[in-house]
């Protein structure tokens, strides 16, 4: 069953504490709205076999912003990308991104 739901997509910035080790920082690039999959049966059988602990997918507009580094934060859980952004249909009008949840 899909959900609409408000994403935080996040990119990975580098900064550096007073003593200057560098720390790790995440930075919210954009809050976009999406429809939320939760992977069950044969879907998620399958996508465990090519990403490890696949556990959701999302559907969004169309953005070419988005790598596979970067994360998202859904319902205030957060998730890496677990494969590259899928423009579906290559139609550059909805993305697919499937998430692994980060412990």
């Amino acid at each position: 069953m899909a959900k609409t739901i408000s994403i935080q997509l996040q990119s990975f910035t580098s900064a550096r504490s007073a003593t200057g080790q560098p720390v790790k920082t995440w930075a919210t690039y954009a809050t976009v709205l999406g429809s939320a999959h939760s992977l069950r049966g044969q879907a998620y059988y399958a996508a465990e076999q090519t990403a490890n602990e696949t556990v959701l997918e999302l559907y969004i507009w169309y953005r070419s912003d988005i790598e596979p580094k970067h994360r998202a934060i859904v319902g205030g859980v957060t998730y890496e990308l677990a494969a590259p952004a899928e423009n579906l249909n290559m139609k550059n009008r909805e993305i697919l991104l499937r998430l692994r949840h980060v412990e």
